[in-house]
């Protein structure tokens, strides 16, 4: 998703929102990949032709996400292995 919106040039979102989308009865197996995020409600997307960088916002905020699950998904993964 983020290499998309970094093409898309020109287009700001506003009050877009996540869906995020995990499955727990993979829970044993999962790993970090296996969680997915889908851009939805973008219905004010404001398009601009002088534009000529994405929307760094919304970007930054997927990266912050991203980053917020991997360290979640790393300290879980610590406490597992300390319960062993």
């Amino acid at each position: 998703m983020l290499e998309s919106l970094n093409e898309m040039k020109g287009f700001t979102f506003y009050s877009c929102s996540l869906l995020l989308i995990y499955d727990e009865r993979f829970s044993e197996t999962c790993d970090f990949e296996e969680v997915q995020v889908k851009l939805i409600d973008f219905a004010n997307v404001v398009y601009s032709e002088e534009g000529n960088e994405p929307d760094k916002g919304l970007v930054q905020g997927l990266k912050n996400i991203k980053a917020y699950f991997q360290t979640l998904y790393e300290n879980e993964k610590i406490v597992v292995n300390f319960n062993i």
